[in-house]
């Protein structure tokens, strides 16, 4: 079984743990996958992809993790700010997987953008994370 599921839980567990991107985000607004009817801003993990490294588990995976977050700020600051400190976080820090080894985890990409109600702002980052059994 893929330990993509437990990278999941450790990824949004280590962001909940902390304290400034709470703050940044109003509370504990972090989800895994967008919600409805949440108060913005909020950080979701829209995507997660895993693959094997060499065709067995017990080498390894490679995993694709699709961060966003969304906000009504005037500007694009506000989720920029939240999502380059989560990714900061996740590519300094410990994060600790149930049943997995975390090798590994760095950005790929960052975006910004508005989306098509004219409103709301959406920072997304793709990040690659390695885990072993």
């Amino acid at each position: 079984m893929s330990n993509g599921l437990n990278l999941r839980s450790a990824v949004l567990a280590k962001l909940a743990a902390t304290p400034a991107l709470l703050t940044l985000l109003g509370g504990a607004r972090l989800y895994d996958g967008p919600p409805r009817g949440q108060p913005l801003p909020y950080l979701t993990l829209e995507a997660l992809a895993s693959r094997l490294l060499c065709g067995l588990l017990s080498e390894g995976e490679e995993h694709e993790l699709d961060l966003a977050v969304y906000s009504r700020a005037p500007s694009r600051d506000e989720a920029m700010d939240a999502l380059v400190l989560a990714v900061t976080t996740l590519e300094t820090t410990t994060v600790a997987i149930t049943g997995a080894k975390l090798i590994s985890i760095r950005r790929i990409e960052m975006t910004s953008r508005r989306m098509t109600d004219g409103r709301t702002w959406r920072a997304g980052a793709r990040l690659r994370a390695v885990t072993e059994p």
